[in-house]
């Protein structure tokens, strides 16, 4: 039997870990598996792992029920959910030295995560769109707590794999839609994430990202009046779309129709072109509870495919 190298990534959506293996090979990537389980973390864990008895143990636990314990990843990569971090956007000077925007960005931090500032989080930032011919930018800053970094290496290590790449599962998925998608490498597309209790949006131009936001309706009326509010938005400022993507539990029929109304354009669900074009086999990697859209399990693939 050859030895396949494979990755792993997962997430965290409705109270269940979602975990995808992909065999990385020197020209195509092939998806092995796709599952969903549950696992032994309330829902808010994440804000505060450290107070969670046996965290690292049941993450670890977790982990090993996820994968095939035949086939344990070489590494392991992990989507986590928005509520695990602060993810802010904010205007910015342009013309600021790389140092100045530093201090800029844990001072906007510092409003928002009271105690040690940096020191407790590792942060990044992404420059996004210019606002007219202002020297404006407008910055989007994502900051994961030192604790969780360190609860997911430790898991990692106890399952004798390592820990590859941590991101927000909104931008793991842009990851899938860049690379399967070929509307969204060339033109104006937006991405919307729906979850049970918040939604994500942003406005992805030619691979790049350009805009964020995310709101924390829970009703699906909530949730398209606010992804509507983002439209309108884009249309302002003159950012024209040709596509509209979905990931996450399906909105109801009515919902859903009321939204492709509103885009102005149909709407696709990420799933589709990315588990076709990773399948090795005419049939779709087993998923366990068949009432799951696939589309749920995007970021978990997209997160295993990044390299960075």
């Amino acid at each position: 039997m050859r030895n396949a190298y494979i990755v792993g990534g997962v997430s965290f959506h409705g109270g269940k870990i979602q975990a995808a293996a992909i065999e990385e090979q020197s020209i195509d990537s092939i998806l092995q598996s796709v599952r969903e389980i549950d696992y032994d973390l309330p829902n808010d864990a994440w804000m505060n792992p450290s107070q969670i008895p046996d965290a690292t143990a049941k993450i670890t636990d977790a982990l090993s029920s996820a994968f095939d314990t035949q086939t344990v990843p070489q590494r392991i990569s992990v989507a986590l959910p928005s509520e695990a971090a602060l993810v802010l956007t904010a205007p910015i000077d342009s013309t600021l030295e790389p140092r100045d925007l530093r201090e800029h960005i844990d001072w906007e931090l510092s409003n928002y995560h009271k105690g040690q500032g940096s020191q407790e989080l590792v942060s990044c930032h992404v420059s996004l769109e210019k606002f007219g011919d202002k020297q404006t930018t407008e910055i989007l800053i994502v900051a994961i707590r030192r604790s969780i970094l360190q609860l997911l290496r430790t898991a990692c290590e106890r399952l004798g794999t390592q820990l590859h790449i941590v991101d927000i599962d909104h931008f793991c998925v842009e990851s899938v839609l860049v690379r399967n998608h070929p509307s969204a490498r060339t033109q104006n597309v937006l991405l919307i994430g729906n979850k049970r209790n918040r939604t994500q949006v942003s406005l992805v131009a030619q691979s790049q990202l350009r805009r964020y936001r995310y709101g924390n309706g829970t009703t699906d009326f909530q949730k398209v009046e606010f992804i509507k509010n983002f439209i309108g938005e884009c249309r302002d400022a003159n950012a024209a779309f040709q596509g509209v993507f979905l990931y996450g539990d399906a909105l109801d029929n009515f919902a859903f129709t009321l939204l492709q109304s509103r885009a102005g354009t149909p709407i696709e669900y990420v799933d589709a072109d990315c588990i076709r074009a990773l399948q090795s086999s005419p049939q779709s990697p087993d998923i366990q509870d068949g009432t799951l859209h696939p589309s749920r399990f995007a970021p978990c693939i997209g997160v295993a495919m990044r390299t960075a």
